[in-house]
């Protein structure tokens, strides 16, 4: 057991679109990965995944994934023995100043569609390559970490109500979210070589 502070929250390390982690500067070792991260009283506030290592070893910056994101992944798992995440089946990109301006938006936001998949939600729905999405479900898209986490949150076959920007007007447009293929089949949160690591024995 180690001990320290949550010196972070809603960390974005590069792992995983759909979490926010809690940095913490108690140290995480190996073996430690999936293990839960207490508070004093005693609750369960996270899931230890991944520790900040430039080197190869700890430095003392350990994140955890929120108990508020694990709890609906466990209801699935004792329900339906898998995880099911919302699809939009389009390949998105950020939209830089240079694309805003391009595209004569007055803000820096939204997610823009760079690439459909055939008969995907989106491409049935009537959603085209160089649409910006600016919404969702009339709330403002920031960026596409943004949008990816509002879809993947929801339940397949949910309809969502998403903003479009096109051709200098935006428009509304209905799509019934498809079932995201083999989640989790890539190996998860798997951290990237030399930043970050994962410090369960079997990715080492």
């Amino acid at each position: 057991m180690t001990a320290g502070i949550i010196s972070g929250r809603a960390r974005d390390i590069g792992i995983g679109t759909l979490n926010d982690f809690l940095q913490i500067d108690a140290p995480v070792n190996q073996g430690n990965s999936g293990g839960p991260a207490f508070d004093l009283n005693g609750d369960v506030v996270g899931v230890n995944s991944a520790i900040f290592s430039p080197s190869g070893g700890s430095v003392g910056i350990g994140f955890a994934i929120p108990a508020e994101t694990v709890k609906p992944v466990i209801a699935q798992l004792k329900d339906k023995g898998r995880v099911t995440r919302g699809w939009l089946g389009a390949q998105i990109q950020p939209v830089t100043l240079e694309i805003a301006e391009s595209l004569g938006l007055k803000q820096v936001r939204g997610a823009l569609v760079a690439k459909q998949q055939s008969d995907s939600p989106t491409a049935m729905a009537g959603i085209m390559s160089g649409d910006v999405i600016i919404s969702f479900n009339s709330e403002p898209i920031g960026d596409t970490r943004d949008l990816m986490k509002r879809i993947g949150n929801m339940a397949p076959g949910t309809p969502v109500t998403l903003g479009v920007f096109r051709m200098g007007e935006e428009k509304l447009v209905t799509v019934m979210l498809g079932d995201l293929p083999n989640f989790g089949s890539s190996g998860g949160d798997v951290p990237t070589p030399g930043s970050f690591r994962n410090p369960s024995p079997q990715t080492e």
